[in-house]
């Protein structure tokens, strides 16, 4: 998974993270308030249902109070003489058989319009009742449980209906036991239907209120609006009350269900109010609907913009993720975008960028000095053949030489040269040019091909050889080289060595006895710098087994890693002894080389290093007979 897409997703489930924290907030704060109001709502109903129903109460007490100690009802009671004598259980057609009780109940309907009277003995017989079929309040335990008492019951009951299929009914009843000297004689109950009370609590509410048994049935006469929620919910709503809304006909109506505890503890019904909130409700609903939809689009737009804001941010560092697989494989073409952010990708685009620039200047500048190095490679075999390899004379035991050459760099400005001038001068030379490297090498090439062809060419004396190469090298020398150089001629026969100096190094002779020394030498310019100088000769003496060093500066100063030079004194203390005697010219050269190196030490050669050396070994006479002399 790409960065940009991590970066994405994670700031979105952090976004999305927040927005749901922020949503579960609101409905937390939106159901607290719906259930503060649920409370406000159970509560005010409640109270508007208690106060109906005290009011109610305090009536019916105040009718009731009288008649245990009425002596009428006393008399009814304790003398079934006096009146008709019903079956147990059953109840008189009217209470208008009995004048009295017709009086009293017309009494207790002037103050509590509805309500029903029952006179029942404690055998169950019914004296008297208000309303058609067997007592409804008086009966059974309730009967029995008021017998048992000293004071009177009261409360809501709910009763069976006397059609079958119906509802329960709902009383308001209060009930009070009628005692004799001899006990208790029976019970006397006042009730009102609690489905009277709607039309106060009803216009108390301001909304439709409904009176339900507790199998959630509406307790309502026939053709009466019913309740129209699902009974089960009114069945199964909780003591303390609860909000339920329910859709009828597309309409939302919220009910407040109230149950009713009975007198006996039971449940004797639920007092539902409702209202129709279907407009608050779509309202509620459209900006619910608009809420969540403002926070999708936020969400989408904040999306869209992270996207675009992260592909754009990226798009440098894509560019550097290009440039690096490019670079990987090698190609330095593949440029990544000019970006002038100051944030950590645009740096780091630009740091690619600078990279990608470097590895390509690199990899010309690779491909630029492989070439050169190749180049310089050739020309260093080109410098190594121009210089004389072959330091065999087989038709010369007269001597033997023999040079070493290192230079500095690929290609060197030191020189020498050797060649026979005739049968009986062999021409020998070192030189040294001011620079190093390259144009060096091609000055010492000029140098050495001057001297041979001027040497090979002419018959001039050897000062004259070093004025014409001398003004030759003067004449179109814009860079100003100059080259230090000490040419000689050896007879052969005699060992004379004459020599010509071009202001370079003494040079050294080795004898038979082990003697290395360094010689004084008649001092000459370098070539290069007045093109008329005149150049002076001077001679060396040889003896048989007498050699003549020449090196380069290379060898005196060379320097080990404390910065101290090799010196000319550390060459003769290096050759002087058997070496020196008789040591092969290539033993000399090479040990001398050797030593130079091993005085370095490791530190770097700071300039190229020349050694020839010409050991005479006496005139021809002494090796090859004489005609007429036997081998």
């Amino acid at each position: 998974m790409m960065l940009r897409t991590r970066l994405t997703l994670g700031v979105s489930l952090c976004f999305i993270a927040v927005t749901a924290i922020v949503v579960l907030e609101g409905r937390l704060r939106l159901a607290e308030a719906e259930r503060r109001f649920e409370q406000a709502e159970i509560a005010g109903h409640r109270n508007a249902w208690t106060g109906a129903f005290n009011a109610e109460m305090r009536g019916l007490k105040d009718e009731i109070a009288a008649l245990p100690n009425n002596d009428l009802v006393v008399r009814a009671l304790a003398e079934p003489a006096s009146g008709a004598l019903p079956a147990p259980g059953s109840s008189p057609s009217s209470v208008s058989s009995d004048p009295f009780f017709a009086d009293l109940l017309a009494r207790v309907r002037a103050r509590l319009p509805g309500a029903d009277l029952e006179v029942v003995r404690a055998d169950g017989t019914v004296v008297s009742a208000s309303h058609p079929g067997p007592a409804r309040f008086l009966t059974g335990a309730r009967l029995a449980g008021l017998l048992g008492a000293t004071r009177g019951m009261q409360g809501l009951v709910a009763v069976p209906d006397p059609q079958a299929g119906h509802p329960p009914r709902v009383l308001i009843a209060v009930g009070a036991p009628v005692f004799t000297r001899f006990g208790a004689a029976g019970a006397v109950a006042l009730l009102v239907d609690a489905s009277a009370l709607l039309p106060e609590l009803e216009a108390t509410t301001g909304t439709p209120v409904f009176l339900l048994a507790p199998d959630g049935r509406t307790v309502v006469a026939e053709g009466a609006p019913q309740w129209p929620g699902n009974p089960l919910v009114a069945q199964n709503a909780p003591a303390n009350g609860r909000l339920v809304r329910v859709s009828v006909d597309g309409r939302v109506i919220e009910s407040t269900l109230l149950p009713l505890q009975g007198m006996e503890g039971d449940r004797a019904a639920v007092f539902a109010v409702s209202r129709d909130i279907t407009g608050p409700w779509r309202q509620a609903l459209l900006l619910s609907t608009l809420s969540y939809g403002v926070v999708g689009t936020e969400l989408a737009l904040f999306l869209a913009a992270l996207h675009w804001y992260l592909r754009i941010s990226f798009r440098p560092l894509n560019a550097a993720i290009r440039v690096l697989n490019a670079l990987s494989r090698g190609d330095t073409s593949v440029a990544g975008p000019s970006t002038t952010g100051r944030d950590e990708i645009g740096r780091l685009a630009r740091t690619m960028e600078n990279f990608r620039r470097d590895q390509k200047l690199l990899a010309e500048t690779s491909a630029a000095k492989e070439r050169i190095e190749s180049e310089l490679s050739v020309a260093r075999d080109i410098q190594s053949h121009i210089v004389p390899t072959d330091f065999a004379f087989p038709d010369h035991p007269e001597f033997e030489l023999h040079a070493v050459m290192e230079p500095a760099k690929a290609v060197g400005g030191d020189l020498y040269d050797f060649f026979m001038l005739d049968d009986r001068r062999l021409f020998f030379l070192i030189g040294d040019v001011s620079d190093k490297g390259v144009p060096a090498a091609l000055f010492m090439a000029i140098a050495k091909a001057l001297f041979k062809n001027v040497a090979l060419a002419t018959d001039l004396p050897l000062d004259q050889i070093m004025a014409r190469v001398n003004r030759q090298l003067t004449t179109d020398n814009p860079s100003e080289m100059f080259v230090t150089v000490f040419a000689c001629v050896l007879d052969l026969e005699t060992g004379v060595v004459t020599y010509c100096d071009g202001g370079h190094e003494l040079p050294g002779r080795l004898t038979p006895d082990g003697k290395a020394e360094i010689l004084k030498k008649e001092g000459g310019l370098a070539l290069g710098f007045i093109a008329e100088y005149a150049y002076q000769t001077a001679r060396i003496d040889l003896q048989p087994g007498d050699a003549v060093l020449l090196y380069t500066d290379g060898v005196n100063e060379a320097m080990n890693p404390t910065h101290e030079m090799f010196k000319v004194e550390r060459i003769t203390t290096t050759l002087q002894g058997d070496l020196a005697a008789r040591g092969s010219p290539a033993d000399v050269t090479r040990t001398l080389l050797g030593a130079v190196h091993g005085f370095a030490n490791g530190a770097a050669q700071s300039d190229d290093i020349t050694i020839l050396m010409v050991r005479w070994k006496g005139p021809r006479s002494a090796f090859v007979p004489a005609p007429g002399e036997v081998a």
